[in-house]
């Protein structure tokens, strides 16, 4: 079974360097973001009229927390996978891990919630 649909390709360049750019604490030992739901003035106005925050609260999983905390723009993907292996022991090949970073990471990326510089 092949890891790429058509126009998608899973795999990620290993080189690059993944960059948060969203909001984030820790809780616990996991991570949450915060995530805006408004920039408009509208969209603001109104949360504030109605006395709502306008930012939602994402929680990210054991895998998750672990792969945010090391989107420094220092570490590689590489070295990120092979911390997480190392960390997770037979838990990373039993459960799939490499492939759902990839696809972790696209959907941060995607979400605007981290950026990456791939190196030459």
């Amino acid at each position: 079974m092949k890891s790429e649909k058509k126009g998608f390709k899973l795999e990620i360049d290993k080189n690059a360097k993944p960059i948060r750019t969203a909001e984030w604490y820790e809780e616990e030992g996991l991570i949450r973001l915060k995530v805006i739901k408004f920039e408009g003035r509208l969209g603001k106005w109104l949360c504030n009229t109605l006395n709502k925050p306008n930012h939602i609260i994402v929680n990210l999983d054991e895998m998750g927390s672990f792969i945010w905390k090391r989107c420094d723009g220092k570490t590689t993907i590489g070295e990120i996978l092979d911390e997480l292996k190392e960390s997770m022991g037979e838990r990373f090949e039993k459960e799939g891990m490499e492939p759902r970073s990839f696809f972790f990471l696209r959907m941060l990326r995607n979400q605007g919630f981290i950026v990456w510089r791939e190196e030459e």
